[in-house]
């Protein structure tokens, strides 16, 4: 938590950020489902792959983009890079911790 202390308050300073996380819990209520339905995830592994991967779909819908362009956009980065959550910003890229809520690095 200490690596993200800068981003903990980001709905302070971003009105599209919502304080509390109930509509992203809700959005993943379905993969959850389908989680226990399905017996679960055997390994670790396959449970973060899932966790990850929901989360990306989700994101992806929100933001109105289709899953496989996004996941094409991450997978061909050269550095990790993370999805900016903040509505109507639908650019993908790296962050720097410690330099403001959502900022993108430039070039």
């Amino acid at each position: 938590m200490t690596k993200q202390r800068s981003h903990l308050l980001t709905f302070l300073y971003v009105d599209e950020v919502d304080a509390t996380n109930n509509i992203a819990e809700r959005a993943i209520r379905p993969a959850v489902i389908v989680r226990k339905i399905s017996a679960g995830n055997r390994s670790n592994r396959g449970a973060d792959t899932h966790a990850i991967l929901a989360s990306i779909i989700q994101t992806s819908r929100q933001q109105e983009r289709d899953f496989p362009d996004v996941a094409a956009e991450l997978l061909r980065s050269p550095r990790p890079r993370a999805l900016n959550l903040v509505a109507g910003k639908r650019e993908a890229g790296p962050t720097r911790p410690g330099h403001g809520p959502a900022q993108p690095l430039g070039p």
